[in-house]
C-alpha cells in the first residue's frame, strides 16, 4: 500500500503544483477566520490585505513572534495529504534567544496561535528571569553602584 506522498512523488511536479492550488493557499477575513483561496493570484491579493501579525514581544535577548503564514508547505502539506479532514496549520509561533530557535510551533486558528504565543512568551520570560538571577551584578545592566554624596 503506497502513501499519498509516494503517489504524489511518482506523478511529478505538475500534480504537486495542482495540489498546492487546491489545498495550499489561505488568507484571513476581517474576523481573523482562515479562508481558502482559489488560486495563487487570489491568495496574493487577499494575503497582502489581511492582518497577519498575531504578536511580537522582545525581552532582552529573547524574542517571540506569531504570524499568519497563509501557505501549507513541507511537512504540513504531507499532513494535509494524509489527513485532509484536519484544519491547515497556517500560523507560526517562534521564540529565539539571539539567533537560537527555542520554539517553533504551528497552529490552525488565530485563537490557538494567540494561546501558543502567550505560552511561548511565558516560557521566555521564565528564561529571562533565570538568566537575570544567574548573572553577576555587573552583567545585569545596572552599571556600577554609586554611593550617595556625603553632603559636602
Amino acid at each position: 500500500m503506497t502513501s499519498k506522498l509516494e503517489e504524489l512523488a511518482s506523478t511529478g511536479l505538475k500534480e504537486l503544483q495542482e495540489l498546492m492550488q487546491r489545498t495550499g493557499y489561505y488568507a484571513l477575513d476581517s474576523d481573523h477566520q482562515v479562508i481558502q483561496c482559489s488560486n495563487l493570484d487570489d491568495w496574493a491579493r487577499r494575503y497582502s490585505l489581511c492582518d497577519r501579525h498575531v504578536g511580537l514581544n522582545i525581552r532582552g535577548k529573547y524574542r517571540v513572534s506569531t504570524i499568519f503564514i497563509g501557505i501549507v508547505s513541507g511537512m504540513d502539506l504531507i499532513r494535509q495529504l494524509e489527513h485532509p479532514e484536519l484544519p491547515p496549520l497556517v500560523f507560526e509561533t517562534m521564540a529565539w534567544r539571539g539567533k537560537e530557535v527555542l520554539i517553533h510551533w504551528r497552529s490552525a486558528s488565530w485563537s490557538e496561535a494567540w494561546t501558543r504565543h502567550a505560552g511561548a512568551l511565558a516560557f521566555v520570560e521564565r528564561l529571562a528571569v533565570a538568566d537575570f538571577d544567574a548573572a553577576k551584578p555587573e552583567e545585569r545592566g545596572f552599571g556600577e553602584r554609586e554611593e550617595p554624596d556625603g553632603g559636602s
